[in-house]
């Protein structure tokens, strides 16, 4: 950054909304990733295949974790400007929203956070007040 150019406020709330998206990615990824069959059967009985949904969950938490951490450190580099990162950043915040949509029931609102943090802070990035600070 030069020292007469200030960051536009778009690209700040955008970073701070990728950054709330990471956040609650990685503690869910974190959640789901260590959970225990006991646990599950604790909460439900009724279970069949306790040990094949905790599979799935931790799957899921994996998946979960290495996006948060992938959104967290690429959103810096948007941060300062670059624009092949963010068209990167945009693409990948498109497919974990949808990935996010289409197992929604197994993490609920930590979902619905994720997916409105990381569509707005991707619109955001795109608007015309921002383009100056990605054509330096």
């Amino acid at each position: 950054m030069h020292s007469g150019e200030r960051r536009p406020a778009l690209v700040t709330a955008a970073y701070s909304l990728w950054l709330v998206g990471a956040v609650v990615c990685v503690y869910m990824g974190v959640v789901y990733l260590f959970v225990s069959e006991d646990t599950l059967v604790a909460a439900r009985d009724e279970l069949n295949d306790p040990g094949g949904l905790a599979n799935l969950l931790r799957m899921y938490g994996g998946i979960a974790l290495a996006s948060g951490i992938m959104i967290g450190a690429l959103s810096g580099f948007v941060r300062k400007g670059n624009p092949r990162v963010r068209r990167s950043l945009v693409a990948f915040s498109i497919v974990l929203a949808l990935f996010q949509t289409a197992t929604i029931a197994i993490s609920g609102l930590y979902a619905v956070i994720i997916v409105i943090c990381v569509i707005a802070a991707s619109v955001l990035v795109y608007r015309p007040a921002a383009k100056p600070w990605f054509d330096r």
